[in-house]
C-alpha cells in the first residue's frame, strides 16, 4: 500500500542525574535517578506520503511518546499522544494538516530555544504552549519567510471558544540573521462561570557566524480564571550560545529569567536558571552528553517551589546521558 514512502523513526534516550534540595518523605535530600529523555523526549513514529501529482502529496504522521527508563506510555490515555494527523502538502503553497499536533508557537520558537526543548535542562514548558487536539494547521515557506497558523476546535455545543485554541507565527531570515514572532491563545473547559484562558506572545532572534550561534527571546504570558481574573502574569527572557568546538563536540550555554508579576494573587520571587551542556556525537545517530544547571527561586526547569524543601536555596542538577536516533 505504501506507493510513495512510509518511514518508521524514533528517538531513545536516558540519563543518570543528580539533583539537590529535593523534598520527600524524610525531608531535604539529594537524589540520584535514572531518567527518561534528556536531550530529546523518547518517541517513535510512522510518517508517510503519497504523490498525488507533480507538486501535491498526501501526508500523515502518527507519533508516540514513551518513558525510556520504564517503557511506560508517555500518556496512558492515548497511544499517539505527540502527533496524529493527516493532510495535504505542496512546495508552492504550503501544508495543511488536521488532527493532534503541536501549536504553531511551539514549532516556531523551537529554532530559537538554546537547547531545542531539552528536558535536561531547559524550561521548555515555559517557552511555548505544547500540543493541541482537533486542530487544523497551516505552514508555508515563501523564500526567506515562513508563516503558520492553527485553529483547535473546542467541540462544545453553544459556543466556539471553550476548549479551543488558536495561534499564528511568522519567521524571516536574511543572511545569518533570523527572527520570529508568535502568539497563542488557549481556552479551558466550560464551567458555570465561563472558561479559563491562557495567552502567550513571544519574539526571538538568532545570529549565526562561523561555528557559533547566538539566540535571545522574550515571551509575554497571562492566565485568567473562568471569571476573567488574572491568576498568572509573567515576562520570560532567555539567552543562549551554541559553539561547535570541533567536528563532533558542541557546547551550549543558556540563561533563563522569569519576571513573575502575578501568581495566584501574590508577587513571588522571580526564578532564574543557568545551564551548560556538552554534546559529543559518536555518529550521526548517537550522542553522549553532560549537563549542569542551577535554578533559583524554583525547581529546575522552573518546576514549582513546592517540590523543594528550601525554595530560597534553589536546585542544582548534573546529568550524564545518551541519545540514539533511528
Amino acid at each position: 500500500m505504501a506507493q510513495s514512502s512510509v518511514t518508521l523513526y524514533g528517538v531513545a534516550g536516558t540519563n543518570i542525574a543528580y539533583t539537590s534540595n529535593n523534598s520527600g518523605k524524610t525531608g531535604t535530600g539529594n537524589l540520584v535517578s535514572l531518567n527518561s529523555g534528556g536531550l530529546s523526549s523518547p518517541r517513535w513514529g510512522i510518517r508517510g506520503s503519497e504523490a498525488l501529482s507533480s507538486d501535491l502529496k498526501a501526508i500523515f504522521l502518527l507519533e508516540n511518546g514513551f518513558s525510556n527508563d520504564t517503557g511506560a506510555l508517555g500518556d496512558s490515555t492515548r497511544l499517539f499522544n505527540r502527533h496524529a494527523y493527516v493532510g495535504l502538502s505542496t512546495s508552492a503553497y504550503g501544508t495543511v494538516i488536521a488532527g493532534r499536533t503541536s501549536s504553531t508557537m511551539y514549532d516556531f520558537i523551537l529554532d530559537f530555544a538554546p537547547q531545542a526543548y531539552s528536558t535536561t535542562f531547559e524550561p521548555y514548558n515555559s517557552l511555548a504552549s505544547q500540543r493541541v487536539d482537533n486542530a487544523v494547521k497551516y505552514t508555508g515557506d515563501f523564500g526567506p519567510v515562513r508563516v503558520g497558523a492553527y485553529r483547535s476546535f473546542g467541540e462544545q455545543p453553544g459556543g466556539m471558544q471553550a476548549n479551543s485554541a488558536w495561534g499564528a507565527a511568522i519567521e524571516a531570515s536574511a543572511a545569518n540573521l533570523s527572527g520570529t514572532v508568535a502568539f497563542d491563545t488557549l481556552f479551558g473547559a466550560p464551567t458555570a462561570q465561563g472558561y479559563t484562558a491562557s495567552k502567550r506572545l513571544g519574539a526571538a532572534v538568532s545570529y549565526e557566524f562561523s561555528k557559533t550561534s547566538i539566540m535571545a527571546g522574550y515571551r509575554w504570558g497571562q492566565d485568567t480564571s473562568a471569571t476573567r481574573a488574572v491568576t498568572f502574569r509573567d515576562n520570560l527572557w532567555w539567552f543562549g550560545v551554541r559553539q561547535q568546538v570541533y567536528g563532533p563536540l558542541t557546547l551550549i550555554a543558556a540563561y533563563y529569567y522569569d519576571d513573575v508579576r502575578v501568581q495566584n494573587g501574590t508577587n513571588p520571587p522571580n526564578p532564574w536558571q543557568a545551564a551548560v551542556s556538552a554534546i559529543y556525537s559518536l555518529s550521526k545517530r548517537t550522542d553522549l552528553y553532560g549537563s549542569v544547571a542551577y535554578a533559583k527561586n524554583a525547581g529546575l526547569n522552573f518546576t514549582s517551589v513546592a517540590n523543594l524543601d528550601n525554595p530560597n536555596i534553589g536546585q542544582t542538577g548534573v546529568a550524564l546521558g545518551i541519545r540514539h536516533k533511528f
